[in-house]
């Protein structure tokens, strides 16, 4: 049973760093708004040009990683309970997280490719340690979470 403690925990602290994404990006997008205001620029040139794209990105940013931090939150909060429905949704949604970080790898390497990104080495740095991190919990999640032995610690 602590084994399945341990990695509630490490799910956990998954989310946890879903929502400091969401923090750091929100504080982000705070920081342009308030160059905007300090400028007397209107707000709507924020949607516009370069600085629109990144502040979509910013949203796109704390759209997602608030709805993934939340479904890894209660997936982690269910794991710790041995909640059978939280076993299976932390197994459907480790590897939709594998996915989704295979993908945001995918698109900075094209990227990387086509423009001249400043720090491109240690954006695929980053890129390839989430690839790594959520490969190995991802692998460890189902051989340990599938295992018999393990589904019967989990009730309804």
């Amino acid at each position: 049973m602590s084994k399945i403690k341990i990695l509630a925990i490490c799910i956990l602290v998954l989310a946890l760093i879903y929502f400091a994404v969401v923090i750091f990006s929100f504080n982000t997008y705070q920081g342009l708004v308030t160059t905007f205001d300090y400028y007397a620029l209107p707000h709507k040139l924020l949607w516009q040009n370069e600085t629109g794209k990144t502040v979509k990105t910013l949203w796109f940013a704390i759209i997602l990683f608030s709805i993934l931090g939340v479904i890894v939150s209660i997936s982690s909060i269910g794991i710790f309970l041995a909640k059978k429905w939280a076993r299976k949704l932390w197994l459907g949604t480790s590897l939709i997280l594998l996915i989704i970080h295979l993908l945001r790898f995918a698109v900075d390497l094209i990227l990387m490719l086509i423009s001249d990104i400043e720090f491109r080495y240690l954006v695929l740095f980053i890129r390839l340690a989430e690839i790594l991190i959520f490969g190995f919990l991802t692998i460890i999640s189902w051989r340990f979470l599938r295992k018999e032995s393990v589904k019967n610690l989990f009730n309804n």
